[in-house]
């Protein structure tokens, strides 16, 4: 749901499911896997479409160098992604 944070969206889920299965319905559920999506993006699109928004030059060179060979890491309560 819009607003709010994965976790939340993740436990309602799994209320809604284990409470169909607790009334004896049947439940099938379909997992897509979104995470290389990024990977699909045109870069040089991205970067025309930032620039149409008024980015800065230093700040568009800065995106365009994070996009052509930076790595990401995301930090969530101390635990860290791999790269």
């Amino acid at each position: 749901m819009r607003g709010r944070s994965s976790l939340t969206n993740l436990i309602s889920f799994y209320d809604k499911v284990t409470r169909l299965v607790d009334e004896g319905k049947a439940v099938d559920v379909v997992h897509l896997d979104f995470s290389k999506a990024f990977d699909t993006v045109s870069r040089s699109i991205l970067l025309e479409k930032v620039a149409a928004h008024g980015l800065d030059g230093n700040t568009l060179h800065w995106v365009k160098n994070w996009l052509e060979g930076g790595a990401q890491r995301v930090v969530v309560n101390g635990v860290k992604s791999s790269w």
